[in-house]
């Protein structure tokens, strides 16, 4: 969100307030559970860095709550406003949207063949990107059930990959040329270098239960599951902000066809479908969106609350997608719906025109 002047403001004050909590990404997302408020590390990370600006008031309030509140019982830390703090919210989020809709850019559905100019990543950082996210992919199950704490004891086969992409990530000396870089991955370095061990110090798995898990001494137990958790949460963390950070400087491919976002082949279209102007502009200006929104394809479920497949349905799917789904979509991504209404409502009139397929 480079230039958005209020949303970086909002980020450096909930990471002034994080600090005084002492709160780690783990914590806040165990403590909203507590409350009936989902948190996900994808979204705090966004949040937090200033990638994303928090869409819901209720769910913003609730995580100033949850920080405001343990920052109090430390000495010397001055309260904050909180309804300040939700108008800078707003403030941020209005920011945000001339910058996403339509109408500001009328080029959005071009977006694929012409990204934002950057400065150009070198083949030597591409080449390191890409193996660190085949060492940890993104959508691997491991590694979605190693950063989330609440899955303990961990499995064997979760313990058993870390270990090997552990044992690749720190044969791969060489360091990333950007100096932007190297910071983060350093953190993730040493996030990997202090979990490692914790996972080592766990016991099992035993006959019949294919499990790592701490010591059954009762005095020590729940010790090590939080040292363990910790370690998770730390090396979560970092993971997140190196990828994010990878992902704003081109290094993470974008979504460039709906087929991209979907893993199962189940989901992928056999054939090509070929498509009337006002439908396939629809689409072009749904999916230019998506990408223009920077928001990685492996976090668009959790961040939309829809599936992959759904999401590809919308952005490129064989009919006109129906109005509340592309309202929820863009509405996700800080774009304002009515943007994309005189081309929805095109689009669709052509498709009932041409027959009675339902939307």
């Amino acid at each position: 969100m480079a230039g958005d002047g209020t949303a970086d403001r909002l980020a450096g004050v909930l990471r002034d307030l994080r600090e005084a909590s002492g709160l780690t990404f783990g914590d806040i997302i165990r403590l909203g559970t507590g409350q009936a408020v989902k948190f996900t590390q994808a979204s705090l990370s966004n949040w937090f860095d200033g990638t994303s600006v928090p869409s819901d008031p209720k769910v913003f309030r609730a995580l100033l709550d949850l920080m405001d509140t343990r920052a109090r019982k430390k000495p010397g830390y001055t309260p904050k406003n909180l309804d300040a703090l939700e108008q800078l919210r707003r403030a941020a989020q209005a920011q945000r949207r001339p910058r996403r809709t339509a109408a500001a850019r009328p080029e959005a559905h071009q977006a694929l063949a012409a990204p934002a100019v950057q400065q150009a990543p070198t083949p030597q950082d591409e080449a390191k990107a890409s193996r660190l996210l085949k060492t940890f992919p993104q959508d691997a199950a491991w590694l979605r059930s190693l950063k989330d704490i609440h899955h303990f004891p961990i499995r064997i086969e979760v313990s058993d990959a870390f270990d090997i992409a552990a044992e690749q990530f720190r044969r791969d000396i060489f360091d990333f040329v950007d100096p932007d870089l190297r910071p983060a991955h350093r953190v993730l370095v040493d996030a990997v270098n202090a979990l490692e061990p914790e996972l080592d110090g766990l016991f099992g798995p035993d006959r019949g239960r294919p499990y790592r898990d701490a010591t059954r001494h009762r005095p020590r137990r729940q010790d090590q599951i939080d040292e363990v958790s910790a370690a998770r949460t730390r090396f979560g963390e970092a993971y997140v902000a190196l990828v994010n950070l990878l992902n704003r400087k081109g290094l993470v491919p974008l979504v460039t066809t709906p087929e991209a976002m979907c893993t199962d082949n189940r989901w992928r279209k056999k054939e090509p479908t070929v498509l009337a102007d006002p439908v396939r502009e629809l689409f072009s200006t749904l999916l230019g969106l998506v990408n223009d929104s920077r928001v990685p394809a492996y976090t668009l479920p959790e961040v939309v609350g829809m599936s992959a497949s759904a999401i590809s349905s919308v952005v490129n799917g064989l009919s006109v997608p129906r109005w509340e789904d592309v309202t929820r979509l863009l509405e996700s991504l800080g774009v304002d719906p009515a943007d994309v209404r005189g081309q929805w409502e095109a689009a669709r009139a052509h498709q009932l025109q041409a027959g009675p397929e339902p939307v």
